[in-house]
């Protein structure tokens, strides 16, 4: 039988003072003369930093990670309940966090990774602060909401047509018109159904493991599922309010590298999406890497094509 790899021990957790409140950070270090490289979360409201053990085993020679659980999330919202997120002071919270993490690693720029709705914090962030990014990466990419979602529902609507399904066909015809702007409430609750269906025709086949791997988290307490329920009322709210957001509303003008990895079979932010978005931008450098057969997590779903595309990034 083969034997389960150890967990990697070379991990701190710190709580650090940023816009009012003490946010948690968790830092798996490396040689010190390798980059630094900051991890933003997706949800909004879902913490990764669970999964960094896992992921180390991508990043461990290539530089020092760190996760942090943005306002409202996870062992920050534990920590500090009544602080809730909205764009601004989310920003506001990342760019204490990235001079913070300078000032510790004595770093001029650091490495900014988003995933899903992390994407939209690093991609602002990036345009807004160059003096402090030595490059972007965009995982599972979000461009525009509305556009994405269109994107997801097209692909579900022709697999839905193509398998007959009468009973899924009416399914849709219920749900209507979708999407739609102003993307509101109304289209929240439809986007619930759509997902599920999502869920049946593009299935995630790692959803299981990934949340059995959080369990196994050298980091998870069980008071940290009572953290994950509480907080979703907070972020619920803040994913009300950038529904309709767009990165197309924003200067196309990077002054740093710019990199997407992408898998081919996401439905949640297509690549399709985030290729058209690459296309129009300018950057020092900008460069599309496309896993096959992943879908929203290409990090899990193929951590060796996803650790030779973050090698090509980080060694560049």
């Amino acid at each position: 039988m083969k034997k389960k790899p150890p967990i990697p021990d070379n991990f701190t957790e710190e709580y650090i003072a940023v816009g009012g409140i003490e946010e948690y950070t968790l830092h798996y270090t490396a040689a010190p003369e390798l980059p630094v490289l900051l991890f933003i979360h997706g949800g909004p409201g879902s913490s990764e930093a669970y999964f960094a053990y896992v992921m180390e085993e991508i990043f461990a020679d290539l530089c020092t990670v760190v996760y942090y659980d943005q306002r409202g999330t996870g062992k920050t919202f534990m920590r500090n309940p009544g602080a809730s997120p909205d764009l601004q002071n989310l920003m506001s919270d990342l760019h204490e966090t990235v001079e913070t993490l300078k000032a510790h690693y004595q770093k001029d720029r650091l490495f900014i990774l988003g995933h899903s709705w992390g994407t939209v914090l690093g991609a602002l962030y990036a345009l807004e602060h160059p003096e402090n990014v030595a490059a972007y990466i965009g995982v599972g990419q979000l461009v525009d909401v509305v556009e994405n979602e269109q994107a997801g529902y097209d692909a579900l609507k022709r697999a839905v047509i193509r398998s007959g399904n009468s009973r899924d066909i009416q399914k849709l015809r219920h749900i209507g018109p979708y999407p739609e702007r102003p993307f509101d409430e109304v289209m929240l609750r439809k986007m619930t159904k759509i997902n599920a269906l999502k869920q049946k025709y593009f299935p995630d086949g790692k959803t299981g493991a990934i949340i059995k791997s959080a369990l196994k988290s050298p980091i998870f307490k069980p008071s940290d599922v009572l953290g994950l329920f509480q907080s979703n009322k907070l972020n619920a709210a803040l994913l009300v309010s950038v529904s309709n957001f767009t990165l197309y509303d924003y200067s196309h003008d990077y002054k740093v590298p710019v990199y997407f990895i992408s898998g081919d079979r996401d439905m949640t932010t297509p690549a399709s999406e985030a290729q058209k978005y690459l296309k129009r931008l300018t950057a020092p450098a900008k460069k599309e890497f496309r896993i096959k057969n992943a879908g929203h997590t290409p990090m899990f779903d193929d951590p060796k094509a996803f650790k030779e595309a973050m090698s090509a990034i980080l060694k560049n």
